[in-house]
């Protein structure tokens, strides 16, 4: 019973921190970081730069972690498809050698 709950947990945190706020840190850097000293400025679009790479990845990992719950919520399977690919591989090599 504890696992929906942390799940649900999990997923509100991470919406809200990870695709609300840092979005808005992300534009911060770009807008208001832009009257920094010129010696700062190419930091700036640096850090925005990889702060943008950042959220990408952040919004794929909403999307996974939004078709585990999905998953979870409609056939009521609490596994994880990552580790069956590597018991799937490891089983390959054992079978194999």
């Amino acid at each position: 019973m504890l696992t929906p709950a942390a799940t649900a947990s999990l997923w509100l945190t991470w919406v809200y921190t990870h695709n609300m706020i840092l979005p808005l840190n992300i534009y911060h850097v770009f807008t208001v970081m832009e009257h920094a000293s010129p010696d700062v400025q190419p930091l700036c679009y640096i850090q925005g730069v990889f702060l943008c790479c950042l959220e990408v990845l952040h919004i794929y990992w909403i999307y996974m972690i939004t078709n585990i719950i999905a998953k979870m919520v409609l056939t009521g399977e609490q596994n994880d498809s990552i580790n069956d690919v590597k018991k799937q591989l490891s089983q390959k090599e054992v079978s194999a050698a």
